[in-house]
């Protein structure tokens, strides 16, 4: 009965997507001249991926099953980008699985640049939610999101976003819908305003909020975190969950060759049959560039990094805290970490970071130390 459900439910949310892609098209082929969407003889392709190779070495630790000095392949992804005139796109994301040693969609969606800064994307594309997990992980700081971003973030889903843009704030709304790990549909309802200003600094500050209707599926904490390291016990028990909420607040200041960043995290399962949890978790991040560089942002997201010159160098600092420990299941942890950042050209990006992590609360109460992580990023 269940899985009759859930085949009922994809079908509905299918049917919406595609409806909602048919209109637009539909409107797009037929509007003014003046507002002319679709222009078959403006047609545009392009084509590009990135390879992104980890090495991780870590001292007192205690990691299960994992293989310290080995190069490993965070990434393999091949995107392509189809372009109808100036305000269509089709973008799409092949990635390699390493669960299922096959390549996989990871986005799948129309992206339709509208008059009057309306913007609508349909179809399967991440989630916006908070500054680190709306951004690309190529674009990113630190090898990994901070480690409350990464915990709490919300998976890749099928769905349908609405954005409107302002002189100097952006405000989007979205449904999406996905399988957890267990095979069980989650709806979800998200929204993310932000608020920026430019004149001789670069600020910005940001909301998000996202319900997500479990109706009595499994929830738990992603079993990732800010190393590869600490994926291997970094994990809550399964709970029977009605209902996920959570919120996000992001700010950053930019001056020059100096980012400041900060994030907050907050996530309230309602769980009627194991009791309500609460978990928390913020994360700051200070950057400094050796040469005269400096970071783009586009409305409230990291743009793609492009040197100034031949090649750039970054210093990086960051220092995160998680508390996913709630009625005696889950764990508390903080890390700090100094990294440094060397671009060559926009295509290669060499990451190192050391990482100093503990956990206060849970299974591995006490646990500490030293991490090492070097990343390999080729885009092509």
């Amino acid at each position: 009965m269940d899985n009759c459900f859930n085949r009922n439910q994809k079908r509905k949310v299918y049917a919406a997507v595609w409806f909602a892609v048919s209109s637009l098209l539909l409107y797009a082929t037929s509007t003014s001249a003046d507002v002319q969407l679709l222009d078959t003889d403006d047609f545009g392709f392009s084509v590009g991926g990135a390879v992104l190779k980890d090495y991780t070495r870590s001292q007192d630790l205690i990691a299960k099953d994992f293989d310290f000095e080995q190069w490993k392949t965070r990434r393999v992804s091949v995107d392509a980008k189809l372009e109808f005139g100036n305000r269509i796109d089709v973008e799409l994301e092949l990635a390699w699985d390493e669960d299922e040693q096959a390549f996989a969609w990871r986005d799948a969606y129309l992206d339709l640049d509208l008059p009057d800064r309306w913007r609508i994307k349909a179809g399967k594309m991440k989630q916006n939610f908070g500054l680190s997990g709306s951004s690309s992980l190529k674009n990113l700081l630190t090898l990994e999101r901070p480690m409350a971003g990464e915990l709490l973030n919300l998976e890749r889903a099928t769905g349908v976003y609405v954005e409107r843009g302002f002189d100097n704030a952006v405000a989007e709304v979205g449904y999406f819908y996905a399988e957890n790990e267990d095979g069980d549909i989650i709806n979800s309802y998200i929204g993310r305003f932000v608020l920026s200003g430019e004149s001789d600094d670069y600020w910005h500050t940001g909301l998000s909020l996202s319900s997500q209707d479990y109706n009595g599926s499994n929830f738990r904490v992603n079993s990732r975190a800010e190393t590869s390291v600490l994926s291997n016990f970094l994990e809550t028990e399964k709970i029977k969950a009605e209902r996920v909420d959570s919120w996000g607040g992001d700010a950053v200041w930019q001056r020059n060759r100096l980012s400041l960043i900060t994030e907050v995290n907050g996530t309230h399962v309602i769980s009627p049959l194991e009791g309500d949890r609460h978990y928390d978790g913020v994360s700051a991040q200070l950057s400094w560039f050796l040469t005269p560089d400096q970071h783009r942002f586009d409305d409230g997201k990291f743009g793609s990094f492009r040197p100034s010159g031949t090649h750039a160098m970054e210093l990086v600092s960051t220092w995160g805290m998680l508390d996913a420990y709630s009625k005696g299941d889950g764990f508390k942890a903080n890390s700090t970490s100094l990294g440094i950042n060397y671009y060559y050209g926009r295509k290669i990006k060499l990451m190192s970071e050391l990482s100093w992590f503990e956990t206060t609360q849970g299974e591995y109460q006490d646990n500490e130390g030293l991490t090492m992580q070097i990343r390999l990023q080729y885009k092509f």
